[in-house]
């Protein structure tokens, strides 16, 4: 699945990102927010979103609240 990326800085001009998921996981172990400086507790339930963008894999997550701001 290939998503238009305009929400994310790091894409630059909208720039097509490859094989985008999103997904709502518990957490196996504690992570950090992309968004804010407040670590996502091990078991919190939380949100993963996975893409390939310049030939790289990405990994961003977000507390539930976080992801409703963006």
């Amino acid at each position: 699945m290939t998503a238009s990326c305009d929400c994310w800085d790091h894409c630059g001009e909208g720039e097509p990102v490859q094989n985008y998921t999103r997904k709502e996981v518990e957490g196996r172990k504690e992570y950090s927010c992309t968004l804010c400086p407040l670590p996502i507790r091990r078991g919190a339930r939380h949100v993963v979103i996975q893409f390939i963008f310049d030939g790289r894999w990405e990994t961003e997550r977000y507390h539930q609240a976080c992801d409703a701001l963006r």
